[in-house]
């Protein structure tokens, strides 16, 4: 599982991953299925006691356009579509609206791409911020156009520099 400490607590969570075998348009192949909802959310408010937030545990393919079965909290938002990165539209980005707020999120690996043996992590990054648990338009709320507000955004760019740090080294 990767974890990170968000600084603060927070009760809502986007999740940006890249899919190396999502090429857009309508989902066919149950291997594509699972790989663009292939994370479960864990969440702590301690940093060592996690808690399930979100896991895909099944879905059906209808036609092209999958439903999933969660255990926990499904996203709010699902969003096909992105960057064109390697020539092909394949984000998939989901944000999570949860009833409490957590310090620390952990992605790890969701059930039905455990059965898939399908476990390579492809997340770009990570935002939290609030929705419930702050009045409307206070620090730390997201903004009613669905842009991270200032602080979310930082940590967004903190966690990409993260990553990008990270790959240096590893090509070293």
């Amino acid at each position: 599982m990767m974890i990170w400490d968000m600084g603060s607590a927070y009760d809502s969570l986007r999740l940006f991953t890249h899919q190396d075998h999502y090429n857009g348009g309508p989902i066919t192949d149950n291997f594509v299925a699972q790989d663009v909802m292939e994370y479960s959310v864990w969440g702590s408010k301690d940093g060592d006691n996690f808690s399930l937030l979100s896991d895909v545990t099944a879905f059906d393919l209808n036609g092209g356009s999958p439903t999933y079965t969660f255990n926990g909290t499904a996203p709010s938002i699902v969003y096909r579509g992105g960057s064109t990165e390697f020539g092909v539209l394949n984000a998939y980005t989901r944000e999570y609206v949860f009833t409490s707020s957590y310090q620390f999120f952990g992605i790890r690996t969701s059930t039905v791409s455990l059965v898939a043996d399908d476990a390579d992590p492809e997340i770009d990054s990570i935002a939290a911020f609030n929705i419930n648990t702050r009045p409307p338009g206070t620090p730390g709320t997201r903004p009613p156009t669905g842009v991270p507000d200032t602080g979310s955004s930082v940590i967004l760019l903190g966690v990409s520099l993260g990553f990008v740090a990270a790959a240096r080294r590893m090509t070293r």
